[in-house]
């Protein structure tokens, strides 16, 4: 009985701690977006009085402010357009590369494999100049393809791992089934790979968005139009051009936050459905 007691007893401050820890993460990550939200509420000279209080009254001139006088509109769709060219164009040629590197057979497999993952390890600073020269000679500088195609090129790596892990736990009797049927090799990539490894995809799509969507450098090297610039670049300059007006800044960067918790939390389900058969496994 003194053994159960013990053992109940350590189970139960077990949980007190992951329970303590857990809170204490989620406050963490919710307190900067609660604190963005209650300035860009805020008038500026209820911040300036005190900027870790709650808004003395609620206003929204800084949200129209930041769309009316700064065009913010038009530097969000620069960047959505950017971020999901380039992350569908990044999970479609993946996809593909990574049911052939998890289920097919061919000569060379395991040396292409290779080959896709060892470019993860070069450094992007080691070809931005030979692409600045190659985009250069195609006509592409200062438009958005060049910025798109970098981004492709360079999550392809790291999405062909992910996805072929998550392709390779694929039963292969379903896969010799639909064969059987007659699929052809996108019959059974669109209608059975990929909604069977969704895990896998949810998970890339995450990353490659949010890593397009967050990104300041690429688009600052390859796009010279103002008009043609991300949000990130411009609410990069407001900090130093328009500092004098921080919740209208803060405003911005509430905004630009947005778009990337709304795909976290419309993929997040695919995501735990793939830890779930994993553990299940």
């Amino acid at each position: 009985m003194k053994i159960k007691k013990k053992t109940g007893g350590k189970r139960i401050l077990a949980i007190v701690l992951i329970t303590i820890f857990m809170v204490l993460m989620t406050i963490s990550f919710i307190y900067p977006l609660v604190y963005m939200l209650m300035n860009a509420l805020k008038a500026k000279t209820d911040y300036l009085t005190n900027p870790l209080g709650l808004p003395v009254k609620l206003t929204l001139e800084n949200f129209k402010a930041i769309f009316v006088n700064y065009s913010i509109g038009r530097y969000i769709f620069n960047s959505l357009f950017i971020a999901v060219v380039s992350t569908a164009l990044i999970v479609l040629t993946s996809a593909v590369a990574s049911y052939a590197f998890a289920k097919l057979r061919f000569r060379g497999k395991v040396i292409a494999y290779a080959a896709v993952l060892a470019t993860m390890f070069l450094p992007g600073q080691v070809t931005m100049i030979p692409k600045y020269v190659m985009f250069t000679k195609l006509g592409l500088i200062d438009t958005p393809w060049a910025v798109i195609i970098s981004y492709w090129a360079g999550g392809i790596p790291g999405a062909v791992l992910l996805m072929r892990s998550s392709f390779v736990g694929i039963p292969n009797e379903v896969i010799e089934s639909a064969r059987i049927d007659g699929a052809g090799f996108f019959t059974m990539l669109w209608k059975i790979i990929m909604p069977m490894g969704m895990a896998g995809i949810a998970i890339v799509i995450i990353f490659q968005f949010i890593a397009a969507w967050n990104d300041y450098l690429t688009p600052l090297l390859y796009l010279t139009t103002s008009s043609k610039q991300t949000l990130m670049v411009v609410l990069s300059q407001m900090v130093t051009k328009y500092n004098t007006n921080p919740t209208v800044q803060f405003a911005g960067i509430f905004i630009s936050v947005i778009p990337t918790i709304i795909i976290y939390l419309c993929l997040q389900k695919y995501m735990l459905k793939g830890v779930t058969a994993g553990s299940l496994k």
